[in-house]
């Protein structure tokens, strides 16, 4: 099945004091790393970010996020839009370690689903409290909603939950047919969970060379 690949630059990089895009790794930036992964399973690939011109590549297509100010899902949202084929691979450029394998098993099991999103364990998406009393987010249901498959269509529930003011990541998965992928699962193809390591910290930044340089 043919899918769209979209990695989302989005945020300031305060955390790293830095734009992580634009790290180095090896002889290479994180940003080329990322898209590099993810097109060993998609070939129609699309970078989103807030400022367009610093990440143009002949290697890929920049994709201006329609919602500058709703985070991630805007730009999820953007992604989903400018996708050239039904069904597109969603990661956060800060994330390292992706595993083409594991992306190529929820590009599988994610055919007749809106969504297929891993988690680390179990969670019910529906009126459930987050850790402070209110709605959850990906953190308090363990998902991994910027490491997964979506199909375009998600793209009209993302447009309805930014219109109300929700920008939570997971905020649209009650409005559509979701595949939630387990943690056994996931484990069978990268056991010690790198794949949704995202280096947000000079610390993070680090572990990430010590890493590659094992």
């Amino acid at each position: 099945m043919p899918v769209s690949g979209i990695i989302l630059v989005g945020g300031s990089s305060r955390r790293m004091g830095q734009d992580k895009a634009l790290l180095p790794v090896g002889n290479q930036r994180l940003i080329d790393r990322v898209v590099s992964l993810v097109g060993a399973v998609a070939d129609d690939l699309l970078v989103v970010a807030s400022g367009a011109e610093r990440y143009r590549s002949p290697h890929w297509r920049v994709v201006q996020d329609a919602f500058p100010g709703a985070g991630s899902l805007g730009g999820l949202y953007s992604g989903l839009q400018a996708a050239r084929y039904s069904y597109a691979v969603a990661v956060a450029v800060d994330m390292p370690f992706l595993n083409p394998d594991l992306l190529r098993y929820l590009i599988r099991v994610g055919r007749d689903w809106d969504a297929t999103v891993p988690q680390v364990n179990p969670f019910r998406l529906s009126a459930h409290p987050g850790r402070d009393g209110h709605a959850p987010t990906a953190r308090d249901a363990d998902l991994q909603p910027l490491h997964a498959v979506y199909h375009r269509r998600v793209a009209i529930a993302i447009r309805e939950c930014i219109r109300q003011g929700d920008l939570r990541m997971i905020s649209f998965l009650p409005l559509v047919r979701v595949r939630l992928v387990s943690n056994e699962e996931t484990a069978r193809y990268d056991p010690e969970g790198l794949s949704f390591f995202n280096a947000n910290t000079p610390d993070d930044w680090r572990a990430v060379q010590e890493r590659l340089n094992d």
